[in-house]
């Protein structure tokens, strides 16, 4: 008969310091507060298209656009920023749930832009491994013959992952 043990003192230590990495990442920037689990994303803006494939790996959620509003009211905003331990280190997954469409395109590169200069300028917050996801808030209409799929294809291999349905976190 074998018997499941708990996560051992070690595990515990390093899950608790990759929290508190992506945690001082997130309290030391301008502007943003950290919010437990899925707790920054709206309902209405996304929230039942993200999921995480282990809550266990979930360090927390900041909704950028809201936190973000005031400092930068005339700026195209990205989403959200959500932590997942992966690994023995905190990764940054920033998400734009937005529409997806061919007139889209353009200000999704502007968001972007917007994100990454954000970013940036952050003592601590770039330094965390990156990802960048478009979740479709709707159906996805970007016809692979138009100029604004060759601007998207640009973006992807600036590391834009999607548009997608739908986004599951590893």
């Amino acid at each position: 008969m074998t018997m499941k043990r708990g996560k051992s003192s070690t595990e515990k230590k390093t899950a608790e310091s990759i929290a508190t990495q992506f945690g001082n990442a997130v309290e030391e920037a301008e502007f943003l507060a950290l919010k437990m689990g899925f707790q920054a994303l709206k309902k209405s803006e996304g929230k039942d298209k993200i999921s995480c494939a282990d809550n266990r790996k979930l360090l927390g959620s900041v909704n950028i656009d809201d936190d973000c509003r005031q400092a930068y009211p005339n700026s195209s905003r990205w989403d959200y920023l959500v932590g997942i331990s992966q690994g023995n280190k905190p990764v940054a997954h920033y998400i734009e749930v937005h529409t997806a469409n061919s007139r889209e395109v353009s200000r999704l590169k502007k968001k972007l832009r917007w994100l990454k200069d954000f970013v940036a300028a952050q003592e601590k917050l770039h330094m965390l491994d990156a990802k960048y996801y478009w979740v479709a808030s709707g159906r996805i209409k970007i016809p692979s013959h138009t100029p604004q799929y060759r601007a998207l294809v640009a973006l992807r291999k600036q590391g834009l992952t999607g548009p997608v349905k739908s986004l599951t976190l590893l």
